[in-house]
């Protein structure tokens, strides 16, 4: 369910060191000579939307079933919503303090290249693990679709891996294209799906359709069935870190950021965070719509695909499956060009021959290849979305919103120009969330694996 704002390569912006704008934020570079960006405010308000509502959405619901009161896991989603909204902003803040338009050229600046391999290193793992999810999310919605064209042509017996292995075919040739961009044109089927998904659900919630004494209620299986018994207003306990994995993954767009930053018009600072801002408020709006809704309905049984509880015979819910599973198939693309490109800047520093050649093919299948049975492997093996997306957000969305951008941030202001400016007080409550990044992604990471 997540697609790319614009999809157009943006280059390596270099300098001129002289340059500067007279404002707050100014070490010495700009983007002034990268020219204007083309994307109005309320443009990438709805790209910024677009892009961070995905697949994550889906799995909220059974974050809170598995036992987070409803204040709590309001407040969590606020409080996460908005700590997400603010390192995405600072993010963007960065490449205008290092006058750069990349995460790995931020990086350089900050702390030097050497190390630069990090930022690739995660970027690659956290699409890699977004494709894995969207896989799984393919092999739970299509399987039925599947299983009924199997059965016209006399083979019934196709399961869920058997589709997965399916679609892993049919994306093969997006997987090798050498340039995707159309697809950014499907960005409002990718939203209407959203936004569909969320008012069924919403719709599901209040009209009696799932109560306990419904037909569609009494004939699902005992692990589906609402189960409302458990629901408390105030119950906080350590299940609160699958719920905070959860959000963790469904919030994060943050490797985009620089892209954002340097697309948006008449671009500064203040600008950027006028614009995260009014997007992820409109993000939480759907979080606890979507999270409240399907926990509303199934309780504790609410399952990491929220799309599962519904019935068979659910027409709207059925509609809803489709819609989503053609967003994701239009969105896997995009991630898999995050991964081959990061990829890529990976192998050039483990083996600079590797990656020339890789460079020279246009269709750098073995790289494709191998990446393709990776995700189809791990998607078949584990066939819980709600496991991997728990382990994603706890560890990479970690890294990825909490620590790497106010690390950026805080090294960029430690190199300005004027150092008894009064600015030295901002440096404190980054270090607070890079410290809670540390805290939450080992603190998550030990509650999904069960310690």
């Amino acid at each position: 369910m997540r697609s790319k704002a614009n999809n157009a390569s943006i280059a390596e912006i270099t300098v001129d060191q002289s340059g500067a704008d007279g404002g707050e934020f100014m070490i010495g570079t700009s983007f002034d000579d990268a020219g204007d960006g083309g994307c109005s405010l309320n443009a990438s308000v709805f790209n910024l939307v677009n892009n961070v509502a995905g697949a994550g959405i889906l799995t909220l619901s059974a974050g809170m079933g598995a036992g987070v009161g409803w204040v709590p896991a309001i407040v969590i989603c606020v409080a996460m919503a908005g700590v997400s909204a603010y390192t995405f902003s600072i993010a963007g803040v960065s490449c205008h303090l290092a006058g750069k338009s990349t995460f790995t050229g931020v990086w350089t600046k900050s702390f030097g290249p050497r190390t630069s391999w990090f930022v690739d290193a995660i970027v690659c793992a956290l699409c890699l693990a977004s494709c894995i999810i969207y896989f799984g999310i393919l092999g739970d919605v299509f399987t039925p679709i599947v299983q009924a064209v199997g059965s016209y042509f006399g083979s019934p017996h196709i399961t869920r891996n058997c589709t997965i292995i399916l679609f892993a075919g049919l994306l093969l040739p997006f997987a090798l294209a050498r340039n995707i961009d159309f697809l950014s044109r499907v960005s409002l089927v990718g939203f209407g799906s959203i936004l569909y998904t969320i008012l069924f659900m919403v719709l599901r919630c209040f009209d009696g359709s799932y109560a306990a004494d419904s037909a569609w209620a009494s004939s699902l299986p005992a692990t589906l069935a609402p189960d409302l018994g458990a629901q408390a207003l105030w119950t906080f306990n350590r299940a609160a870190l699958v719920l905070m994995s959860n959000l963790g993954l469904a919030l994060i767009a943050h490797y985009n950021a620089p892209k954002y930053y340097a697309e948006l018009e008449d671009r500064s600072p203040r600008k950027f965070s006028i614009m995260v801002s009014c997007a992820f408020f409109i993000l939480c709006i759907f979080y606890l719509a979507s999270m409240g809704s399907g926990y509303g309905t199934f309780g504790a049984n609410a399952q990491p695909n929220i799309l599962l509880n519904y019935h068979p015979d659910d027409i709207l819910a059925s509609i809803a499956k489709i819609a989503t599973g053609l967003s994701v198939l239009a969105g896997f693309p995009l991630q898999f060009m995050g991964i081959k490109e990061a990829a890529q800047r990976l192998l050039r520093r483990i083996n600079n021959d590797v990656a020339a050649w890789l460079r020279k093919t246009d269709r750098p299948a073995p790289l494709v290849f191998c990446l393709l049975t990776v995700m189809t492997f791990v998607a078949t093996t584990l066939p819980d979305i709600g496991f991997i997306a728990s382990i994603t957000g706890a560890l990479l969305g970690a890294a990825i919103v909490y620590i790497i951008p106010p690390m950026l941030y805080v090294a960029l202001l430690r190199k300005r120009k004027t150092p008894g400016d009064g600015r030295a007080w901002k440096t404190v409550p980054n270090m607070l969330i890079t410290v809670f990044g540390v805290c939450f992604a080992a603190l998550g990471v030990a509650e999904v694996l069960g310690f």
